[in-house]
């Protein structure tokens, strides 16, 4: 089980689903804020994907808050594990927004399930 494991990257404008979440890069997430940079090509969209069990992040794309559509709920699976999980995915309102900066803020806590201690001090930059 990958208790943190966030998706984040973009691509072609289509239908949410475990398809699209899973052609986007992952990454762990912890406590403190990451930084993405990220080519948003022509005809592509942004997408960030978290688990649902985890509180609402603040999202800000280069320094804006408000730029994403409302989250759609999926079941990402595992396909090693089948372990199977709801995810949160934003989807960002306007595509081709060329490089973009992304900062993810998590809150602390957690939404319905006891926390994972488990925090990645990997949270520097990331280009994608």
């Amino acid at each position: 089980m990958h208790h943190n494991r966030v998706y984040v990257g973009s691509t072609s404008d289509m239908a949410i689903n475990q398809a699209l979440v899973c052609r986007l890069n992952d990454d762990l997430i912890g406590s403190q804020p990451v930084v993405y940079r990220i080519e948003v090509k022509q005809g592509e969209k942004l997408y960030y994907a978290q688990p649902k069990r985890l509180e609402m992040p603040e999202l800000k794309l280069n320094g804006e808050e408000d730029k994403f559509k409302d989250a759609v709920v999926v079941e990402i699976r595992d396909f090693w594990t089948d372990f199977k999980e709801d995810y949160r995915v934003w989807e960002s309102k306007y595509a081709g927004l060329g490089i973009v900066e992304l900062i993810v803020s998590p809150t602390s806590g957690e939404d319905d399930e006891g926390g994972n201690e488990d925090d990645d001090e990997d949270d520097d930059e990331y280009d994608y």
